[in-house]
């Protein structure tokens, strides 16, 4: 299949992260397949690997995504403890997702 007229990476490439954002959201990450969101961006799989080396990496980088924009709301100063607390969990599982993400491509 030709590229389609008019179309562009840094477009596309969003539009990878949308819809895989949304259908994980949806569905779930087990049950959406890369199949899955190239049929709904509109590519063709094989194309999907243009913008991200797996299904993993994509969830990675979404999570990572979410995590720093957490982290940037943040930016205003902690009032209460409760504030203290919720800021150090979020800082925590951000800090174990990258580790298992680095733990998991040397065992692959």
């Amino acid at each position: 299949m030709a590229r389609k007229q008019g179309s562009h990476s840094d477009i596309t490439s969003l539009s990878v992260r949308e819809v895989a954002l949304r259908l994980i959201a949806a569905h779930g990450c087990v049950a959406v397949s890369m199949r899955h969101i190239a049929a709904e961006v509109g590519v063709q799989v094989g194309a999907l690997y243009n913008y991200t080396p797996d299904k993993q990496s994509l969830l990675f980088d979404l999570m990572c995504t979410h995590m720093d924009e957490l982290l940037t709301s943040w930016a205003v100063p902690c009032t209460g403890s409760n504030d203290l607390r919720n800021f150090i969990f979020v800082f925590t599982c951000y800090a174990r997702i990258k580790y298992l993400y680095r733990i998991w491509n040397y065992a692959i």
